[in-house]
């Protein structure tokens, strides 16, 4: 089952879900996915690395922002 990744999704959902969205992670300024990051909801990962987060969202899945 896919999954359709939100504002609340955490990085480690959206791995678990989709691996293959790990270079985008690291593309955008997510050096590493450990302990801590894992836990990042996609909104947390977007306020950090200074991206829209309803765009990051849209672009991990699939989708024009």
């Amino acid at each position: 089952m896919k999954l359709t990744i939100e504002r609340k999704t955490t990085v480690g959902q959206a791995l678990a879900a989709e691996p293959r969205l790990y270079g985008a992670l690291l593309s955008l300024g997510l050096c590493c996915v450990d302990e801590n990051t894992v836990m990042w909801t996609m909104e947390q990962l977007a306020e950090e690395v200074g991206v829209d987060a309803d765009g990051l969202c849209a672009a991990l899945n699939g989708k024009q922002p």
